[in-house]
């Protein structure tokens, strides 16, 4: 038995593995030169693509008829609301609608909805600049 050829014996031996035998830049570059994409991936590629700007496109349109639902009830509400009231209403509104746009991935609406909240904290005198 011990003059068998059983590949199981010779890693027992030289105490390496058989797949350790190729450095990783031999196996990453195989990874290169691998053959160009199928039709059938170029058009899954296209598809998904259509499918996240669509997904944007609704996320946006949900952010958009909320802020307006907003907007809609605050001329309603506000002119039975003191000063103070009013104020303290659009300060939670910007703040739940900030959260809101960065939820639904709003990123130009981000930016102004953070803009606009650090200018009305820096006008309240709660932002240190």
């Amino acid at each position: 038995m011990s003059t068998s050829d059983d590949p199981s014996r010779e890693i027992v031996k030289t105490g390496e593995s058989p797949s350790t035998t190729k450095p990783i830049s031999e196996i990453l570059a195989r990874g290169t030169d691998a053959s160009p994409p199928l039709p059938v991936d170029e058009s899954a590629a296209a598809l998904e693509q259509r499918l996240q700007k669509e997904t944007d496109g609704r996320q946006e349109d949900k952010f958009y008829a909320i802020a307006i639902g907003t907007v809609l009830l605050d001329m309603a509400m506000f002119q039975h609301l003191s000063v103070i009231g009013t104020v303290c209403i659009f300060v939670l509104e910007i703040i739940i609608l900030l959260g809101l746009a960065k939820r639904l991935g709003s990123e130009h609406v981000t930016i102004l909805l953070d803009y606009l909240f650090y200018q009305l904290c820096k006008w309240i005198g709660l932002g240190k600049s």
